[in-house]
């Protein structure tokens, strides 16, 4: 377990470097088109090409490809927030309006990995793993309810200081969300429910 001194220190340096890897984001953005046109340039010239520039095209090509995947990585903040007692471990990318993404059973957040690599600009996207879900889950006494996960879900909106966003969720997280619309419809801008009857 962590101590609030610790959580803390987290907290404060990811808000610190929360501007710089916005910054990178967009930097390493611009280098990767530049690599990738450079690439495709040496790959798709015409004509019979030396095996020298071919090397260096497959060279290229591959710290492109490993470049791409440390920047996915950079972009995606994992983070945890003190909410009630407890720690809700959080996945979150972009900057902008907030959406928060709700997973499925028996997933966790990671599950919303692929729409986190590609968020769009002026958007940040928040997604949580619910109680007794991820790889922080703690056994519960009892199965939690769904009333209990979008109080967390509230709560958590809370903690990041967010008054409204839009909020969804993919089955079991679409009925999370329902279930925190009937208790604090002020939280929704927008409402996204995915294979929820």
């Amino acid at each position: 377990q962590q101590s609030k001194e610790q959580i803390g220190r987290q907290q404060t340096h990811g808000a610190q470097t929360y501007v710089s890897r916005q910054l990178n984001g967009r930097r390493h953005r611009v280098i990767l088109r530049r690599l990738c046109v450079v690439s495709a340039f040496l790959t798709c010239s015409r004509g019979p090409t030396p095996a020298r520039s071919r090397s260096a095209a497959a060279r290229l090509a591959r710290a492109a490809g490993a470049f791409r995947w440390r920047m996915i990585e950079e972009m995606i903040r994992e983070s945890r927030a003190r909410v009630d007692g407890r720690t809700i471990r959080y996945l979150e990318a972009g900057s902008g309006w907030p959406v928060v993404l709700i997973h499925a059973f028996p997933l966790h957040a990671d599950m919303w990995r692929p729409q986190l690599e590609r968020v769009p600009e002026g958007w940040r996207f928040i997604a949580p793993d619910m109680r007794g879900f991820g790889p922080d889950a703690v056994a519960q006494p009892q199965q939690p309810t769904l009333d209990c996960m979008a109080t967390d879900v509230n709560l958590l909106l809370d903690a990041l200081g967010i008054d409204s966003a839009v909020i969804g969720g993919l089955s079991m997280g679409g009925y999370i969300t329902l279930a925190l619309f009937r208790r604090a419809p002020e939280r929704f801008s927008s409402m996204i429910l995915a294979d929820t009857k």
